[in-house]
């Protein structure tokens, strides 16, 4: 039997984690649980996964977000997003072929100029998931995974292409 046959192609690869993640979720309430149905759902479609073209193709997409957890100081960090004009944790959308923890990695080397330490909450895995319209004109979905990373509030700091951030309790 040739080797290759039932080999997985990365994308194929990708939608099996993402569907591993979600399913090693415990919803917190009906919303949650609906979320995680509806996640599941759009990743088994083989609808496309990541962002192509700004602000909304396709206009359903895959978003890694992280909070900045200081548990000595009980802070968590919330950044201004300038577009959805609201106060939000940091992250961005994952890239083609990207798995959410390396977006929450790579997003908060960009963002905030530090280094991602998983907390003990979850580690590098996510806490929960949205499924969520975003604000504004060229409103789209966003399936955001949501992480918890371990933080210092002292050194929390937006890199100069970041918007305004603070840490609140």
């Amino acid at each position: 039997m040739d080797s290759t046959m039932g080999a997985l192609t990365p994308d194929q690869q990708l939608r099996g984690l993402l569907i591993d993640l979600l399913d090693g979720l415990e919803p917190w309430d009906l919303l949650e649980q609906e979320h995680i149905g509806s996640a599941r759902s759009w990743i088994a479609s083989g609808a496309p996964l990541a962002r192509v073209a700004k602000p909304d193709t396709p206009p359903m997409h895959l978003v890694s977000y992280f909070v900045m957890l200081d548990r000595v100081r009980q802070k968590v960090l919330l950044g201004e997003h300038r577009l959805a004009g609201l106060w939000l944790p940091a992250g961005g959308h994952c890239e083609e072929g990207e798995v959410p923890w390396t977006t929450t990695v790579r997003e908060c080397r960009e963002e905030l100029d530090l280094e991602a330490v998983p907390s003990d909450v979850c580690g590098d895995r996510p806490l929960f998931v949205t499924v969520t319209p975003t604000r504004g004109p060229h409103s789209h979905t966003d399936v955001s995974l949501w992480h918890v990373l371990s933080a210092d509030a002292g050194h929390c700091r937006p890199s100069t292409s970041a918007s305004t951030a603070r840490c609140g309790g």
